[in-house]
């Protein structure tokens, strides 16, 4: 919390100007007292942050893989022979090629209730909380079941049908996507296209572009460029290089930032488009019920634009859905755009404290950005962006040691995206988002509760720091099937693939030693006949001692250490004879950093299932087994 105040993002398209101006801690906090959690969100909450933080869904369940985490799809109720049923028979026939994969992958093991198509009786039904759906689908609290529902849920419909509160707070447990278009073709086109880009992925470079802009003077986007877009860029290439040198496919990181960040640059980038594109900047904005609102809210506001003081925006400042047009192809594409509105708009303002006629009305009704809508119409696989406003809370905060600094918090970021980079699904990838938001409501709520119940000290600027990252955490919102990932990330995309994590460890290991032991050839030289197996054993063992001689000469232990910008480390050291050391890092206040910790426990667990896969393949490559 900067001396001047909160720095929201979002521009008014009419006047050019800033949608809130930067306002005081106290303003916030009065809402954030007045907007706690309801009981029944705080014990789901609560459970999130009691389940083990790698595994969402229930013990021994592979969440990435369908034929064990199951997939399905909830269609709000519609009355059969009305308009609405008419038209959603239409829209499941356009998906009818994706729901006919996702059944195929999610029956891989033969379990018929890995796949769920809602409709009908058991389809939303208008004025149902969360917990009634699942109530219905027997469905009761703790980690998600499979067998019972499945982990990802594609709901089908606009917020109007299926309200965004639902959304949210499915997605505490499970991996959730929405798509709404208004032409049943676009609902066609987006299953043909995830289809392709998973039988027969595009011949694309492995490109991850990073889009930030940064106007002089402009705090909202002078923080996003330096502290989360050009770090996350830097994180990726990393992380890239990593995987590479893995044996994995080789990623280019692509920059355009600040001052080479025009609508032109956009245009080009998406002319050629990326595997991955990360952007941050301002979204627009219109007044409640103007004309162009529902065309235009969430569009990405680019360098092109002159300030606050300029005036109304004009077409060339902004790229919005028009600026797609219907000869793009953006087949692969997966979004993150970090700006207001950019996924969509509530019916009324969140930010605001209701009145006696209750929040201000910010739409006619909720909607789906059209931007978004127009990229998965035009072959994008999924687009991860923000409903309702966004606010630097997301990747800083204040530096309790200095009022005049900020601390960069990207940790969540950063792992959403190394598990896209290593190919896990999208919903999945986004858990850890789930996490933030179950852990800051869960404290916001028990600060509310010691202030008022019990006279305990508690500051504006925490109440509002805390109500600012619960929301901003709740509102990311993926739009499209949850199910996708990266096109091309990985391998076992067949309609019927099933393998386990533990099976795809053994084959990485195997895979490496392989080609650390295989002798080198000319391009033009074939390769050696099959018969050439017991050479191949031999070279593979002798690869195995090499490897068993180096771990001994260094005490045969294992390292790992996890660290965030502006935070203390978490480290653990595993030794041959079972003996563990760990530094548990601690926050600005002493308390345990538990989402650090977390993911720590997580690379460490990664780590260590590897090495168990390690030893494995070796009792089976001396084994007398044929």
């Amino acid at each position: 919390m900067s001396e001047h105040g909160l720095v929201f993002n979002g521009i008014d398209a009419r006047t050019g100007g800033y949608l809130i101006s930067p306002c005081e801690a106290a303003q916030v906090a009065r809402v954030a007292r007045g907007l706690r959690p309801r009981p029944v969100e705080l014990d789901e909450l609560h459970g999130k942050l009691g389940q083990d933080f790698d595994f969402p869904v229930k013990e021994g369940v592979d969440a990435d893989d369908l034929a064990q985490s199951g997939w399905a799809v909830v269609f709000p109720f519609a009355r059969r022979g009305s308009p609405e049923g008419r038209r959603q028979e239409a829209v499941r026939e356009a998906l009818r090629p994706l729901l006919a994969r996702r059944r195929a992958q999610a029956l891989g093991r033969g379990d018929e209730r890995l796949y769920r198509e809602c409709v009908g009786p058991a389809a939303y039904r208008a004025g149902e909380s969360k917990r009634d759906f699942l109530e219905r689908m027997l469905v009761g609290p703790g980690p998600v079941d499979p067998e019972v529902f499945p982990y990802y849920v594609l709901l089908v419909g606009g917020p109007d049908e299926i309200p965004y509160s639902v959304q949210y707070q499915l997605d505490v447990q499970y991996a959730v996507g929405r798509l709404d278009f208004e032409q049943v073709d676009d609902f066609a086109r987006y299953a043909e296209a995830v289809v392709a880009a998973e039988e027969q992925p595009p011949p694309r470079a492995r490109t991850a572009a990073f889009f930030g802009v940064e106007h002089a003077g402009d705090r909202a986007t002078e923080s996003s460029r330096q502290h989360l877009v050009a770090p996350l860029a830097d994180f990726v290439e990393r992380r890239g290089r990593a995987l590479a040198e893995a044996g994995g496919a080789a990623w280019q990181v692509r920059r355009v930032l600040g001052e080479d960040a025009s609508k032109a640059a956009l245009c080009e980038l998406l002319a050629t488009p990326p595997a991955l594109l990360f952007s941050a900047s301002h979204g627009i904005a219109f007044p409640c019920g103007d004309p162009l609102q529902r065309e235009r809210q969430g569009a990405f506001l680019c360098q092109d634009w002159e300030g606050p003081r300029a005036g109304a925006l004009r077409d060339a400042h902004y790229f919005c859905g028009d600026d797609l047009g219907a000869d793009s192809d953006l087949g692969g594409l997966l979004g993150f755009h970090f700006a207001c509105y950019g996924a969509g708009t509530p019916a009324r303002d969140e930010f605001a404290r209701p009145g006696p006629k209750g929040a201000p009305a910010l739409a006619p009704q909720p909607f789906v950005a059209r931007l978004p809508q127009r990229m998965l119409a035009r072959g994008a696989l999924a687009v991860i962006g923000h409903v309702d406003r966004a606010w630097g809370g997301s990747f800083v905060q204040a530096d309790p040691r200095n009022s005049r600094a900020q601390v960069a918090q990207r940790t969540v970021f950063e792992s959403m995206l190394q598990r896209l980079l290593s190919g896990s699904r999208v919903g999945y990838a986004m858990d850890y988002f789930d996490l933030r938001y179950a852990e800051t409501a869960s404290d916001l709520a028990a600060r509310i509760d010691d202030l008022e119940r019990y006279e305990v000290p508690c500051s504006d600027e925490e109440l509002a720091a805390l109500w600012l990252q619960a929301n901003d955490a709740r509102n990311f919102a993926v739009l499209g099937d949850p199910a996708v990932r990266i096109a091309g990330a990985r391998a076992d995309e067949g309609a019927g693939a099933g393998a386990g994590a533990g099976a795809g460890a053994g084959a990485d290991v195997a895979a490496e030693l392989r080609a650390e032991s295989a002798p080198e050839r000319s391009p033009e030289e074939a390769p050696p006949e099959s018969n050439t197996a017991p050479d191949e054993r031999a070279a593979l063992i002798q690869v195995v001692i090499r490897h068993v001689r180096e771990r001994a000469a260094t005490g045969w232990s294992v390292e790992v250490e996890t660290e965030a910008a502006g935070r203390s480390s978490a480290y653990t050291r595993c030794t041959a004879d079972g003996r563990v050391r760990s530094r548990v890092p601690v926050n600005d206040t002493g308390a345990i950093d538990e989402i650090l910790w977390r993911i720590h426990s997580l690379e460490v667990a990664r780590i260590q299932d590897r090495d168990s896969a390690w030893i494995d393949f070796v009792r089976a490559l001396f084994s007398n087994d044929p």
